[in-house]
This record gives structure tokens, sequence and C-alpha cells, in this order.
């Protein structure tokens, strides 16, 4: 799958992947690891193998320790079954270490972030996108979890900027969806 860097992503978020693991960002360090967690949850479920889940365990471990990480990839993780689970469609994802986030990679962040900063506005608008209506609490809930073990182990998720959540959607050569 092709991972072309836009501009926007590089300078709202800055998450940088290498195949032998992530270079240090701090200023990205919560949006780089749940995005990493968040991919690999869902790869495993795709393709019922616990390689993934094994990489998103030593990636968390490493970055965080094995206390927190243990805390922090939990909360990915109930919050990546509750979006699959609640999706109004099948979510779309990006390569683990590919650096451009996907339209759906996107909201579910950006709904993450908005939970954390108590921004009901831009939560709505993301949720509205992924999830089906009468799901919305229980997706909230596990992003609220998330949000609160992220905080607690000190990381807090960077203001989620209007360009962020663009909607308008066009596709690459393998028809993933990416904002501009």
């Amino acid at each position: 799958m092709a991972c072309r860097q836009s501009m926007q992503t590089a300078a709202i978020m800055t998450i940088v992947f290498h195949s032998d693991g992530f270079r240090p960002c701090a200023h990205a360090r919560p949006e780089r690891l749940f995005t990493f967690g968040f991919r690999t949850v869902l790869l495993g479920y795709q393709e019922e193998s616990k390689e993934s889940w094994t990489a998103a365990w030593n990636c968390f471990s490493k970055e965080l320790g094995t206390r927190d990480g243990r805390h922090a990839l939990d909360a990915v993780w109930q919050y990546a079954r509750s979006c699959r689970e609640n999706a109004c469609r099948t979510l779309s994802f990006r390569p683990p270490y590919c650096s451009e986030l996907c339209r759906d990679e996107r909201l579910a962040l950006g709904f993450v972030a908005s939970v954390q900063s108590e921004d009901r506005l831009l939560a709505r608008i993301c949720a509205d996108q992924l999830f089906r209506p009468t799901r919305f609490p229980a997706v909230e809930q596990a992003a609220f979890s998330l949000g609160a073990v992220f905080l607690a182990i000190g990381l807090r998720f960077n203001p989620i900027l209007p360009d962020f959540l663009r909607l308008d959607v066009s596709s690459d050569s393998n028809s993933t969806p990416t904002l501009h």
C-alpha cells in the first residue's frame, strides 16, 4: 500500500515510523502510539493473527514500560474493538508503520482527542462520520477511558485543528481513503 506523507499530516502531527521502530518525536507521542496501536489491533482482527498484537505490545512496553504500556495498549485495544464493532462501515486503516493517516484513522484519533479535551462538538462531528448513531455512547465510553489512561501516564493528545478533519475524500492507487 502506498504511503505518501502529506504536508498537512506532517504539520499537524509528525508521526515518525520506521521499520526498526519509532524514532523520538516527543510532541506527537500520544498520537504516534495511538495510531500504531489502533492499526495493529485492527490488523490483528483482520488477519486473525497474533503477530501484529505482539508488535503492538513490544512497542508500547518499550515506549512506556511494562506497567504503563499494558494499561495504554489495553485502552487502545478496547477503543479499537469498540470502533470496529460499532462502525457504520468496515474501517479503513493503513499499514502500521505508514506515516500518513487515512480518513477513518483521522476520525478515530480526532474522536479520542476531542473526548479527552471535552470538545463535544468535534467529538460529535467525528462520531457522525464513523459510528452507528445508536452506538455512540459505547464508543464514547471507550474513548473516554482511553483518554483518561493516556492522561494518567502523562500523554495528552494535541488539539485537533479543523484542517485535520477535512472530510473531502479521494482515493490513492489502492483505493484507500485519504484526507487533503
